[in-house]
């Protein structure tokens, strides 16, 4: 049992001189103001916290809800940023970068760039803002039609080719 105990203790020791190793050009760059981390991405620390906020003056965005937003986009920003440094530790044929999709998960990322149905993105973090059925007749005044002709308001519009993206989302409405 000793063994195995040193054996881990020993890993630990090697992640952990691993990680300094590889963190040390990024600390000696950011006395200098010269560390980058994708495509000229500058910090000056090496937080997440801190990066996080240098990426959001590069990459602005306004939450919906402030603190809770950005506490929740800034934890997947981090596991991001966890995934690029582990990715760029590996002599890879490629490199990764911070974007501006750094603050959004990948079942995120697929339903709004790729075409998956977003209906599992939750609706309170603001990437998708819904507005209860129920708003839009009050705000009607409640005269809503049962049925509208989409084609006769002019919002329909000939079939267009979309090249490889091959996504299309149909108009829909459920008043």
């Amino acid at each position: 049992m000793p063994q195995t105990v040193e054996i881990i203790s020993t890993r630990v020791l090697v992640k952990h001189l691993t990680l300094i190793l590889a963190l040390l050009p990024y600390s000696l760059a950011t006395r200098r103001g010269s560390a980058e981390l994708g495509s000229a991405f500058s910090f000056s620390v090496c937080s997440p916290e801190s990066i996080f906020d240098a990426w959001l003056k590069r990459f602005p965005r306004a939450y919906v809800s402030e603190r809770r937003e950005r506490e929740h986009r800034l934890r997947i920003f981090s596991d991001n940023l966890h995934y690029v440094y582990l990715h760029n530790l590996r002599n890879s044929s490629y490199k990764l970068g911070l974007n501006k999709f750094a603050d959004l998960s990948n079942q995120e990322f697929r339903a709004l760039y790729l075409g998956e149905t977003p209906s599992f993105l939750p609706l309170q973090h603001g990437l998708l803002q819904a507005t209860p059925i129920s708003d839009v007749k009050h705000a009607l005044g409640g005269n809503t039609p049962s049925s509208i002709d989409w084609r006769s308001a002019g919002s329909v519009t000939k079939v267009k080719d979309q090249g490889a993206c091959g996504t299309f989302w149909p108009p829909k409405s459920h008043l």
